[in-house]
């Protein structure tokens, strides 16, 4: 074992590792250069005729076309690669759009981009990156709060929900209940059902309505969707009692 001096004495020198000497640090782990690709996703517009589209662009450093796999419903429906031109993305085709046909009634369809990685021959790997999805029907709201209050024998209805899509045209809330009438000593019930339109707003977030002069001393069912034109969200329910 050969030695150096020093303040505190002899300090070991390993040059095969002997018994008693630390051996080397591991080399640090190679700088990784394969970069993610990168791109966004959204919808063609509006559902329209029973036909879905997404549309976007991906765009990777280390080479192109990038292919996007498309997935409606979780199942894998093609496989593209980037080809179409955009005017603000000037570097080359580095667009995509994908259509299919669903029904406007029915469950909520999804259609979905994944943009491949184009690998650079080094380790790690960079993941796919996941650009986006899109509908058949816009998001459906929740968390409604509904309260009634009286006012000179008639009731105001204030009712708050959460706006949950961002593609949506307007919100329909609807109220169904019984109307009791009278004449003389008898009286009936009548099933009503009222509709009221409320526009959308931009992003997410609480939405209201206050609907003032309705029946005191009733139930109202109330329903609220979302609509994209007129293709509807699932409902989110709820009712309240009128003093």
């Amino acid at each position: 074992m050969l030695t150096t001096p020093g303040a505190a004495g002899a300090v070991p020198i390993c040059e095969t590792n002997p018994l008693g000497c630390e051996p080397p640090p591991p080399p640090p782990p190679p700088t990784p250069t394969d970069k993610a690709p990168t791109g966004a996703a959204q919808a063609t517009g509006p559902q329209n005729n029973g036909v879905l589209g997404i549309t976007g662009w991906a765009a990777d450093s280390n080479g192109w076309p990038v292919t996007v796999d498309i997935t409606f419903d979780g199942a894998l429906v093609a496989s593209k690669p980037t080809s179409d031109f955009r005017t603000w993305l000037p570097a080359g085709p580095l667009g995509f759009t994908h259509t299919v046909v669903v029904p406007p009634t029915g469950p909520v369809r999804r259609l979905c981009a994944t943009a491949r990685n184009v690998p650079d021959g080094s380790t790690p790997v960079a993941s796919a990156v996941p650009l986006g999805c899109v509908s058949s029907r816009p998001s459906k709201p929740t968390d409604l709060v509904s309260t009634a209050e009286s006012a000179y024998n008639r009731s105001i209805l204030r009712l708050g929900w959460t706006d949950n899509a961002t593609d949506e045209t307007s919100y329909l809330v609807t109220l169904s209940y019984l109307r009791r009438h009278w004449e003389g000593n008898y009286s009936w019930q009548e099933p009503m059902s009222e509709s009221f339109v409320v526009a959308a707003q931009p992003g997410t977030g609480r939405m209201s309505l206050v609907l003032s002069d309705q029946d005191a001393n009733t139930h109202f069912q109330v329903l609220v969707n979302s609509r994209v034109g007129e293709i509807t969200s699932e409902s989110l329910s709820g009712g309240v009692t009128a003093p």
